[in-house]
């Protein structure tokens, strides 16, 4: 690529071109280290509001659990 009288071609090839290109790759695999780690931390906390509530869920409704599981024993399933 040619910019007015400065031909970019030998500065490709340098130390400089080469370090500022990892500077920039750099920044972004931080950067979507930075979104992932948020996202995990998103789940995570979904993760936990959902275990709580399926054990309150499970403790509201375990006497009631027991009481229909319990057969007499004249009593079948109905299969």
């Amino acid at each position: 690529m040619l910019i007015g009288d400065f031909d970019t071609q030998t500065v490709k090839h340098s130390a400089l071109y080469r370090d500022a290109k990892l500077a920039m790759l750099t920044h972004q695999v931080l950067y979507r280290m930075e979104l992932t780690g948020t996202a995990a931390g998103g789940v995570e906390h979904a993760l936990a509001e959902f275990a709580q509530a399926t054990q309150a869920a499970f403790d509201a409704s375990s006497g009631s659990l027991a009481a229909f599981l319990h057969l007499e024993p004249n009593q079948t399933l109905g299969m």
